[in-house]
């Protein structure tokens, strides 16, 4: 087995007894030997503590009596761990047998490499992209890069890229240890996108390692049953991330795009009657207080110039 620094590998579940299995076999047959496995159950009523102390005994549980949300959950998971590097992993993943060793290897290279993002597939249909790492886009928001994509070898590239998928993200935790772990506010999602995004003001590098594969199922969270709950968190969330992390030059800049991507939500609000998106936005106003405190640490430390956030922004696509 394949020895080096300490890597945390945490799991984070919620009623999800029935794949956890599945996850957990791969990152255990992991070929890097050195790992500490964790997983956070987040108050399941299914049993999955139970079934992982009876079956993974080599396993660290950690066990909420309610659910706390991704964020607060995964924070505990960090703060339990020892590794020097650390990857919170989504339950509804298999990953490939040298997956760890990869990211280690290309962490390694650099030490202001404080994130790696993994190549994400489609768990049904592994020809197919889920995420290639994630851009910042100029309407102010992120998206996963070839989402949906046929995998014809066009994300094989090692480069340097805005953030991590949170499915897999990589971290390490001396980056951690400066910029923070993931901001309790947010519950869930967006966590990924601003934790990139401070990271990047802070001076930290994310790699995108193409052969570091991981394998994500689709329809197996709580997003897709209820897509009002995806829309409240993911909306409010953005709004966070941009009062907190976008410089104010960014903001100067892209005043229209952000402007076009309101124009556009307003829209859908009117037409789908959507009042998870205006709650979003009421609750945002709400916290604004706050998010600016947040905003003055984080650009107070920021280091590096305006042109270095504006190069990972993708100016093709995106309102």
């Amino acid at each position: 087995m394949q020895q080096g620094p300490l890597v945390s590998i945490i799991i984070l579940n919620y009623n999800g007894k029935h794949i956890l299995g599945v996850c957990l076999d791969s990152v255990i047959k992991q070929s890097y030997g050195s790992l500490e496995i964790i997983v956070v159950d987040n108050g399941s009523n299914d049993g999955s503590a139970e079934f992982v102390r009876a079956k993974y005994p080599g396993v660290k549980v950690l066990e909420n009596n309610v659910n706390l949300g991704y964020v607060k959950a995964a924070n505990m998971g960090i703060v339990l761990s020892r590794g020097e590097f650390l990857v919170v992993l989504n339950n509804d993943t298999r990953v490939d047998r040298d997956w760890i060793a990869h990211l280690v290897i290309a962490a390694q290279k650099d030490a202001s490499i404080g994130i790696c993002a993994s190549k994400q597939l489609n768990f049904n249909d592994t020809n197919i992209l889920d995420s290639a790492g994630i851009l910042l886009c100029r309407g102010g928001y992120a998206r996963d890069r070839g989402r949906h994509q046929e995998d014809r070898g066009q994300y094989d590239k090692v480069q340097e890229i805005f953030g991590a998928a949170g499915a897999s993200a990589f971290y390490r935790r001396a980056m951690l240890d400066r910029i923070g772990l993931f901001d309790d506010d947010y519950f869930a999602y967006c966590e990924e996108f601003d934790l990139s995004f401070r990271a990047l003001l802070a001076g930290w590098k994310c790699v995108f390692v193409p052969e570091a594969r991981v394998y994500h199922m689709s329809g197996q969270t709580r997003a897709a049953r209820d897509q009002g709950f995806l829309v409240y968190y993911v909306e409010r969330n953005r709004l966070f991330t941009l009062v907190k992390n976008f410089p104010l030059g960014l903001l100067v800049l892209h005043l229209p795009y952000l402007l076009k991507y309101e124009l556009d939500i307003f829209l859908r609000i009117l037409r789908r009657l959507e009042k998870e998106a205006v709650l979003a936005r009421l609750d945002a106003l709400r916290l604004l207080p706050k998010m600016l405190k947040k905003r003055a640490l984080i650009q107070r430390n920021r280091k590096v110039p305006l042109g270095r956030v504006r190069a990972h922004i993708d100016m093709e696509r995106g309102s």
